[in-house]
């Protein structure tokens, strides 16, 4: 089984869709942010840019991409797609 750090190297060069921005993608983007994958971000939610307010400007300079709004899943194209679901577990699509 491939250790933590050589699965973490699996998202290098990936395009990431991060389908909701709570706690835990916060943290995952973060994580991946210090880690300093080169991967293609874009973090998808239905709230408002308003929602977020530093962290949307703060990610966007950083070069994450943000669809917001009802439409935020619609038309994604994305290697690995992250999401959590509301009870709290997560999964990760390929």
């Amino acid at each position: 089984m491939p250790k933590f750090n050589e699965k973490i190297k699996l998202l290098a060069d990936k395009k990431i869709a991060f389908l909701g921005f709570g706690i835990e993608n916060q943290a995952l983007v973060k994580f991946i942010l210090a880690e300093k994958l080169p991967a293609a971000m874009t973090i998808c939610d239905a709230r408002g840019q308003n929602a977020f307010g530093k962290k949307y400007r703060a990610l966007a300079k950083r070069g994450i991409t943000w669809k917001l709004g009802e439409e935020a899943n619609k038309d994604l194209t994305a290697s690995i797609f992250y999401s959590v679901h509301r009870a709290g577990r997560s999964s990760i699509r390929k």
